[in-house]
């Protein structure tokens, strides 16, 4: 409980509720004795008050950086699934009397120069890089000095000149094999992955959320002993149109294909909008599954996914700051959030 907890409970100012707490003798008998009952019912003790104020000395300003280097504007990247993040940060972020301010950096603005000047324009205490920063932007914040914490994307320490760093992030590698895992035991062999911007002339998506989601999807196929098709990974840009448009070139190439892994629930609404374009019936002709559960529920037919607490996801990240904050010597942390299988209408057993 805090001050203004009390003030509120008991319908004062917040520096009256000072003065009686410090024992001042210029206060009102009825308001000391309002005030009182208002500690006593909220339990507020000075001692732990003045713990938690010393507990986290310098976080008062939380960044909540959002950098997708394959999105140009702005406005594509609020997406649900961030703004739930972001909630989640926010709330815990108050829990600790600290603010979260929101930037987003699309496209060309993810370069070092850019998240420094940013970083130091807004005056923050320690910041959420969230989404898919690159190496030398992780590099740049942690030059600062203060707290920096990485969340949904784990990157490679060696990249980082060695130097590891906390990540939270969920588990996308379990997620996707357990989706594929569905598509294999309705008795489909033919599938194909639909991710986001690959590396030049090799089969590695860009974003490492990604490859990670693309790794569980090969592992699953793997484990059925059935080969994996490099024609049959797609790239995009993670939006809905992305979806579409790589679901037209994979059945374009391969008119067989009758399973379709999709990084995230946006590029399955956009690949079954394409396949019923062409006359393929969902799940009847093609069987399609997501990740993260976005818009599971509200896509006709409803998707197959996997789920996870997306709010929990921003609040982990805040109290790994936290911990960052208290001590800034203590061993990186990775977090993998767990995630669970939700079955639903747009898997059919295979012709």
């Amino acid at each position: 409980m805090t001050v203004r907890d009390i003030a509120r409970r008991a319908n004062v100012s917040n520096g009256t509720v000072s003065r009686v707490l410090n024992n001042h003798v210029n206060v009102a008998a009825d308001l000391r004795s309002r005030v009182i009952e208002a500690v006593n019912e909220l339990g507020y003790s000075p001692a732990r008050a003045r713990q938690r104020a010393t507990d986290l000395p310098q976080l008062r300003t939380i960044g909540f950086l959002l950098t997708l280097p394959h999105l140009e504007a702005a406005q594509d990247l609020m997406a649900p699934f961030w703004a739930h993040l972001l909630q989640g940060a926010e709330a815990e972020a108050a829990r600790l009397g600290a603010q979260v301010t929101y930037c987003s950096l699309p496209g060309r603005h993810t370069v070092a120069a850019d998240v420094l000047e940013r970083v130091s324009d807004l005056g923050l205490d320690a910041t959420l890089l969230v989404g898919a920063p690159s190496p030398a932007v992780v590099a740049a914040a942690e030059e600062l000095g203060m707290p920096v914490v990485v969340v949904d994307t784990l990157l490679d320490p060696d990249e980082l000149g060695g130097i590891p760093h906390d990540a939270v992030l969920p588990d996308y590698f379990h997620g996707t094999y357990l989706v594929t895992q569905e598509l294999l035991k309705a008795g489909h062999q033919k599938l194909a992955f639909v991710g986001g911007p690959l590396a030049e002339g090799v089969v590695i998506n860009t974003v490492p959320a990604v490859e990670m989601r693309a790794r569980g999807f090969r592992e699953a196929l793997v484990h059925a002993g059935i080969p994996h098709n490099r024609d049959h990974f797609a790239e995009s840009d993670l939006t809905q149109q992305g979806g579409y448009e790589a679901a037209l070139a994979l059945l374009a190439h391969d008119p067989d294909i009758s399973g379709l892994v999709c990084a995230n629930d946006a590029l399955a609404s956009g690949a079954i909008r394409a396949l019923r374009d062409v006359g393929r019936r969902v799940p009847e002709d093609v069987s399609v599954v997501g990740g993260s559960d976005e818009l599971g529920e509200h896509i006709f037919p409803p998707l197959t996914s996997y789920r996870f607490d997306q709010p929990a996801l921003g609040a982990l990240a805040v109290q790994r700051l936290a911990r960052r904050a208290k001590n800034p010597t203590a061993p990186a942390v990775t977090t993998l959030l767990p995630v669970e299988i939700v079955r639903r209408q747009s898997v059919h057993p295979a012709l």
